[in-house]
């Protein structure tokens, strides 16, 4: 929470405005926030890739996926058998939700590992035509960017024509992965993207909202929240999640974000990644 917030304080300024906008109180146990400042969002971690069995049984673990131990091996690494099993146990538990998952918008990583999970899961659920969720990938989303080719993405046309349903229109518009190749991301760096995707989805319209992504930019996300909460829920808001693990959170925005980009402009938002930071 901001510093030196009073107590009980609703902000009445207009939705334009960079007001405060909830009601806490922390003797009575509860917050209370304007609806229109909160959003469901799911969030579901890619199911197994090759890159993953690589990294469970080398010895070097996660290190051995680094380009100076297994090359371009890796690149870009799609889902194994029993990746594409996990999606169909997921999509078989969204399916049989007893409201429905009813998302709007699909915000999915622009990996393939993550297109195909989003693809197999959300994506599958059955729906009708009217109510199938718009699917956007960002590069906000995307892994923690290293030097590990299993994080850097194939070329734009490749991934545009293997999943026409994706709009890929708000990622970066190189043919090749020029992010990966030019930025790299310490911890720090990708909190702060973490940070700037969740004040671009505050800034969307859509209020229900499913997110394909992976676990390294989860646990980044994830690590900036849950103090002073009980500890249990800490634990399990902050725990790595498992291959295709689901994990529904209510985002509630404090206040309007004046300074980040809605959907319009959102490519100029892009255009630099110092503007990340």
């Amino acid at each position: 929470l901001p510093p030196k917030i009073p107590r009980a304080k609703l902000s009445r300024a207009p939705s334009q405005a960079d007001g405060w906008a909830y009601c806490h109180e922390q003797e009575l146990g509860f917050s209370m926030f304007l609806e229109r400042r909160c959003k469901r969002v799911y969030f579901i971690r890619h199911a197994e890739a090759h890159h993953n069995i690589a990294e469970r049984e080398h010895p070097l673990g996660t290190l051995y996926l680094q380009e100076e131990h297994s090359g371009w091996t890796y690149w870009d690494a799609g889902l194994t058998p029993k990746g594409v099993e996990q999606c169909a146990k997921l999509r078989r538990d969204l399916q049989n939700m007893a409201h429905g998952l009813d998302v709007e918008l699909l915000v999915v990583s622009p990996l393939t590992r993550t297109l195909q999970t989003a693809r197999l899961t959300v994506g599958s659920v059955k729906v009708a035509a009217h109510q199938r969720p718009t699917v956007l990938a960002s590069d906000l989303c995307r892994e923690r960017i290293t030097n590990c080719p299993a994080d850097s993405r194939r070329t734009l046309s490749v991934l545009t024509n293997e999943f026409p349903e994706v709009d890929f229109s708000q990622c970066i518009q190189t043919e090749r992965d020029n992010l990966w190749h030019t930025h790299k991301e310490d911890s720090e760096m990708c909190k702060q993207r973490g940070l700037r995707f969740l004040k671009w989805l505050a800034k969307r319209p859509e209020s229900r909202i499913a997110v394909v992504t992976h676990s390294g930019f989860l646990n980044r996300l994830f690590s900036q929240f849950g103090l002073g909460i009980d500890e249990n829920d800490m634990q399990e808001l902050r725990r790595r999640p498992a291959n295709c693990e689901m994990r529904g959170l209510v985002l509630c925005a404090h206040r309007h974000f004046s300074d980040v980009p809605g959907s319009e402009g959102y490519e100029e938002s892009l255009a630099e990644p110092n503007t990340w930071k």
